[in-house]
């Protein structure tokens, strides 16, 4: 049986004590607040020009990137100038770590900003998806129709011989590749139309019945 020691490790090790992490959250905080004024002021610089939506999110990412990469590459040049001048190691991995951080935390809230534009835009391409496949369906199955005919008539011909059975066979082939086209196409569409919400005026139908 094991007996718990109730002597913590730094006890144990007065030594480490210079060495030990402690987290600053106003660190944090400061990384937070000084890369959030940065987006800001590099965000501000073009909004203006900016309209459409797929131009505004590629804006946006385009300023978050070099954004960070300009607030990285400053804070680690300031780390490594940071570490010629202790013996800490913990302390520079402890800076780095609070740095990555920040980081993550920003990007959360940057794009947490534009989920509904993105859910909008979204939205927008699966109703181009499902337009699209509706009017490719009707011909889908028109063809589909056509080759059906076209292989009962040479089966009629199969019997008095004036068609092939190779000829045959690969309408056959062809006919099991349009009917399986249409039927993932058919499948395609009824997903989508499970996927668009309905539109703003239809939850406000919707809600005023169930009131």
């Amino acid at each position: 049986m094991f007996l718990e020691s109730t002597i913590s490790d730094i006890e144990n090790y007065p030594f480490l004590n210079p060495f030990r992490f402690e987290n600053d959250p106003s660190k944090k905080y400061w990384h937070i607040s000084t890369l959030e004024s940065l987006l800001e002021e590099n965000w501000n610089s073009i909004e203006e020009g900016v309209t459409e939506n797929r131009e505004y999110l590629a804006a946006r990412e385009k300023i978050f990137s070099s954004s960070v990469f300009q607030y990285f590459t400053d804070q680690k040049n300031r780390i490594i100038q940071e570490s010629l001048e202790t013996d800490n190691s913990f302390q520079i991995l402890g800076a780095y770590t609070c740095l990555l951080d920040s980081i993550v935390q920003t990007a959360f809230d940057y794009s947490f900003i534009d989920i509904p534009l993105i859910k909008e835009r979204l939205v927008e391409e699966l109703n181009h998806e499902l337009n699209y496949k509706q009017k490719n369906l009707p011909e889908k199955k028109e063809k589909l129709t056509l080759l059906k005919e076209q292989i009962l008539e040479m089966e009629k011909n199969l019997e008095s011989g004036s068609s092939s059975s190779r000829e045959y066979r690969y309408f056959q082939e062809v006919e099991s590749q349009h009917e399986s086209e249409t039927r993932v196409l058919e499948e395609r569409i009824e997903e989508l139309q499970q996927l668009i919400p309905p539109p703003i005026e239809t939850w406000g139908t919707v809600w005023i019945q169930i009131v």
